[in-house]
């Protein structure tokens, strides 16, 4: 299949996220005050806090990182990158409208393609318990919505499917349970057989520290293939005695079908090392 050429536009777009970065830090609105205020896997939203409000109606949505590694897959060379941007919108009534999107780029080729774009609009309802007891499970939070994913090619090469999907949140002390189940409303021709290497849920389970490490695990079964992901984040500062930098040292392995929808239907695997950007 035919890559895009790594062309002035791969290098606006590299150039945009350097700069957005800090702009998604300064926008980002929940304060943590510890464990329980929803910070909990990677890919997940952190839960809104009612008692306080938002400083900003923006604020950051799944993780914002830049990560870079060695992958093994037959249509990308040695040596990929992967960055994440992802914002939410606060319209103040427990509505929320999201955008994440998702690059993939070969730097390993020549010319450095970008081998795709995975974009993410979504508006979701969100609900936070009110109480809840640490020492045992309890439901924390949950969301639901609908959400839209492409990769904004046309032809043999387009993707795209739309979801309505719920998603609880499950805590006990610093161990979190999120499952994610969905309905397809409408799929693309071209990925028509999308629910066998997706199906219908997946389920993230992890443990976050007071010091705000995390390590997750992220499972997917489709009807026929699936996909395992594991997030390891730590903020640089807590590796270093009087170190203030914002930044968190970011691990990300991959293994299975999906990491791309252009390519949703070809196993891959990687593991990647960067940054991930929090408030």
């Amino acid at each position: 299949m035919r890559h895009l050429k790594f062309n002035s536009s791969a290098a606006s777009l590299t150039l945009l996220l350097l700069a957005t970065m800090p702009v998604t830090a300064a926008l980002a609105a929940e304060p943590v005050n510890d464990v329980r205020d929803g910070d909990g896997g990677p890919r997940r939203e952190r839960a809104v806090d009612d008692r306080a409000p938002p400083a900003s109606l923006f604020s950051t949505y799944r993780a914002n990182y830049l990560v870079i590694g060695a992958e093994h897959s037959p249509v990308a060379g040695n040596t990929t990158s992967k960055f994440q941007l992802s914002l939410k919108y606060d319209t103040g009534a427990n509505w929320y409208f999201a955008y994440t999107q998702r690059s993939y780029w070969d730097i390993a080729r020549e010319s450095s393609p970008i081998i795709d774009h995975n974009i993410e609009p979504e508006v979701f309802y969100y609900w936070k318990s009110k109480s809840g007891i640490a020492e045992r499970w309890h439901i924390d939070s949950v969301r639901t919505g609908f959400v839209h994913q492409s990769n904004g090619k046309d032809g043999v090469n387009s993707r795209a499917w739309n979801r309505a999907y719920v998603e609880p949140q499950f805590r006990r002390r610093a161990f979190f349970f999120e499952p994610r189940l969905w309905v397809i409303v409408t799929k693309d021709e071209q990925n028509r057989d999308i629910a066998d290497y997706y199906g219908y849920a997946d389920i993230v389970f992890g443990i976050e520290t007071a010091a705000r490490q995390r390590f997750a695990v992220t499972g997917r079964q489709g009807l026929e293939h699936g996909s395992l992901q594991i997030d390891l984040s730590m903020p640089a500062k807590s590796l270093f005695t009087g170190n203030t930098m914002r930044p968190y040292l970011y691990a990300q392995l991959w293994t299975g079908y999906g990491e791309t929808l252009l390519f949703y239907n070809v196993r891959t695997s990687a593991l990647r090392i960067g940054i991930e950007f929090h408030p």
